[in-house]
């Protein structure tokens, strides 16, 4: 995100890491929670907390192992009522400066699938400018560990089709292989 000021932001240079584990604790204020809130179109975010391990490891590798609290409020998909949800998770990834011999022979404007996925410590996550912005790599775990389809407790969707709907539904045509016991 060059040239777009984060809402929640901790960078860390990677002179500092080295081959004892960097140990930071994060918290995200009340100004920082209300502009996240506002990009994962949330309707409120009252805490953010997240405990990271940055571990130097051969080849310039960073081994970043993390754990972070949440609570949140979601809108429901249905009524769009307010959801409030309290999300933990941990999470681990590899990094590595983009000038490691990771990406020695990768050509990064044409990066193949297959590389992508591959494992994490065998293609980890480029670094660029040195540096490592601990807090919104949180974010980014965050946002996958959100649910994303909330609903209000006790909020059913119900489908509704027509007769026509349902003999014209590809699966219909199976109906006749269910064995009758």
């Amino acid at each position: 995100m060059e040239g777009t000021k984060l809402e929640f932001s901790k960078v860390l240079p990677l002179e500092v890491i080295d081959k004892k584990p960097y140990r930071l604790s994060l918290e995200a204020n009340e100004e920082e929670r209300s502009a996240l809130a506002k990009r994962l179109d949330l309707l409120e975010m009252a805490s953010l907390k997240a405990e990271v391990v940055l571990n130097r490891q051969g080849g310039g590798l960073i081994h970043i192992v993390g754990s972070f609290s949440s609570d949140i409020v979601q809108k429901c998909v249905v009524t769009l009522e307010p959801v409030p949800n309290h999300v933990e998770d941990e999470f681990e990834t590899y990094m590595a400066p983009i000038t490691s011999k990771f990406f020695k022979d990768i050509n990064m404007d044409e990066l193949d699938i297959d590389v992508l996925l591959q494992d994490e410590k065998d293609f980890p996550e480029p670094i660029e400018n040195e540096e490592i912005d601990v807090a919104e790599l949180v974010t980014q775990y965050l946002s996958l560990a959100m649910d994303p389809y909330p609903r209000k407790e006790g909020v059913e969707v119900e489908i509704e089709c027509s007769d026509e709907e349902q003999d014209n539904n590809p699966f219909s045509a199976l109906k006749g292989l269910k064995s009758e016991e």
